[in-house]
């Protein structure tokens, strides 16, 4: 244990653990040499909050971009934007966007989303997880450059004072 520094040999020789040496900002145990490799795939562990998933290429660029209803309601407006709604027909039929496109994730088609070249790419569900889950894939797939999602779905979408249609 040489190589370890004196704090991290010093809190070995009793019950030593993972996280014991938050304060070196360092995540390691006793029994791997911490790596940037692995302090970054631990990094990524231990944060349940993050709502974006890199890849697993490791391309932290292609990741969903979180924007809220007041935003996608403005791009929808000057025409720069499309909503691809990934909820499923019965959530349909209770309320939709006017002008998106349904490709519901439990079918989803990425071939629906072709020709769409030059819009923005706004995924949204009923609040908001499943819309990730789909854009993270077609980004980590390089479907897709570029994707958006919805935060708060259709709800923060009528709250905003979005249009939609029922039936």
């Amino acid at each position: 244990m040489a190589s370890w520094p004196a704090a991290v040999r010093e809190s070995s020789r009793s019950s030593w653990k993972v996280g014991m040496v938050r304060r070196m900002s360092l995540l390691c145990c006793e029994y791997e040499k911490p790596t940037l490799s692995l302090v970054h795939r631990r990094q990524q562990r231990r944060s349940p909050g993050e709502r974006r998933a890199p890849t697993p290429q490791g391309d932290l660029m292609k990741q969903m971009i979180e924007t809220d209803a007041a935003q996608v309601k403005e791009w929808v407006d000057d025409g720069s934007a499309v909503i691809i709604d990934v909820r499923e027909a019965d959530e349909l039929a209770q309320a939709r966007v006017p002008g998106a496109i349904h490709d519901p994730m439990s079918a989803f088609d990425p071939n629906l989303i072709a020709g769409h070249d030059g819009k923005k790419l706004v995924f949204m569900c009923a609040k908001g997880m499943r819309s990730l889950q789909v854009g993270t894939y077609l980004l980590q797939n390089d479907m897709i450059d570029e994707a958006y999602n919805l935060g708060g779905g259709i709800q923060a979408w009528a709250m905003a004072g979005g249009a939609l249609e029922t039936g």
